[in-house]
């Protein structure tokens, strides 16, 4: 089983010591979200994930406990979600912006953390934000 922690919201920046807890305690209750009534218990050990996807924008709160994730026995694949748009959007954000010079400050920042990891760099200096383009048919 992959683990995907998280889609609809980033556990590793704001939620990591409770991800922590629930590994430690042994299991997590996970709401389906089509239906508020079903609860499911889910063992999140090794032995039942193949491996853990992280989703964040900012890993800070996930890098403290890679060691232990490590030494559980844990696999695990770190996704960094860059995007141009302003603070409005994503108060939360530390490093957020939607000026080129933003975008290249984000990306410095992810590749900092990406090194840190040890993954390896994409080179995003070359991303551009772009307009979104428009839905209407002509």
């Amino acid at each position: 089983m992959i683990l995907s922690a998280s889609r609809r919201t980033d556990i590793p920046c704001w939620y990591m010591d409770w991800f922590m807890n629930r590994v430690r305690a042994g299991y997590a209750l996970a709401r389906n979200p089509m239906n508020a009534g079903q609860v499911s218990r889910v063992p999140p050990s090794p032995e039942v994930v193949d491996g853990v996807v992280f989703w964040t924008k900012d890993a800070k709160n996930l890098l403290p406990h890679l060691d232990e994730l490590d030494a559980l026995g844990y696999h695990y694949y770190v996704q960094f979600t860059l995007t141009p748009y302003e603070g409005p959007l994503e108060p939360g954000l530390r490093y957020a912006g939607g000026s080129g010079a933003a975008a290249k400050r984000n990306a410095a920042h992810q590749d900092a953390q990406a090194e840190l990891l040890g993954l390896p760099l994409k080179g995003h200096e070359t991303i551009t934000p772009r307009p979104a383009k428009s839905c209407k048919s002509d």
